[in-house]
């Protein structure tokens, strides 16, 4: 009887353990999706309505606007088939590899074109740390750009990544700009980088800063030692 009772018990144990890996997995999932449209459809739209804006008025600058559009909803596609992959594989798809932090660059670039003003900043080496810790600092960039644009499109914007001992400090700031914000998101940005800095043993916190500015700060361990 006890040992019927014991196997029950080790078996809801297990239950109760996939669950919660299908939970996490899914929350995992959830995060890498909104991160990634959320970025690229922000960006998209604002270039498309500039695009229209300049339709009469300048249309070789409408032009140029309309292939950003194009080249940012390729990347979308491409960033969005890498997610689809690994949850139907279960591994990377290598014609689209895990975004790392030398790819910040590029991010930082495609985002100047909507952002006033942004500039970039790296202290230390990065091309040694392990991806999970590559991937989260390049996840939180993504993700406060993106609330920039939605939030302080007439912002200015400086992106700052400093090796430090035993982390990486992520930081983004601008100030809160002119042009009229976006309503639009369910406030998932900061609770998804927080609860990503949070799972690689990290912190990160968001909010004005002394000079008046928006500023998300976050310090992500390089050992990259998940949190169970």
């Amino acid at each position: 009887m006890e040992n019927s009772q014991a196997v029950a018990d080790l078996h809801r144990d297990r239950e109760r353990k996939i669950a919660n890996a299908v939970v996490a997995e899914r929350q995992d999932m959830a995060r890498e999706l909104h991160d990634v449209a959320a970025h690229h459809m922000t960006g998209m739209i604002i270039q498309a309505r500039a695009a229209d804006k300049f339709f009469s008025s300048n249309p070789e600058q409408a032009q140029a606007l309309l292939g950003g559009v194009i080249e940012q909803g390729q990347r979308a596609l491409n960033s969005l088939r890498q997610i689809v992959g690994i949850l139907r594989l279960g591994e990377e798809d290598p014609d689209f590899p895990t975004p790392m932090v030398s790819d910040i660059d590029e991010l930082v670039d495609d985002c100047r074109r909507t952002i006033s003003s942004i500039s970039l900043e790296k202290v230390g080496r990065f091309d040694d740390l392990d991806s999970g810790v590559q991937l989260t600092c390049y996840r939180i960039v993504q993700e406060a750009l993106s609330n920039v644009l939605r939030h302080a499109p007439g912002s200015e914007s400086k992106v700052c990544l400093s090796r430090e001992a035993g982390a990486v400090r992520v930081r983004v700031i601008n100030t809160l700009g002119n042009a009229r914000p976006s309503s639009d998101g369910q406030n998932l940005g900061i609770v998804g980088m927080r609860e990503r800095a949070t799972l690689m043993g990290g912190q990160l916190d968001a909010g004005p800063n002394s000079e008046g500015e928006w500023a998300v700060q976050a310090l992500v361990p390089v050992n990259g030692r998940i949190n169970a």
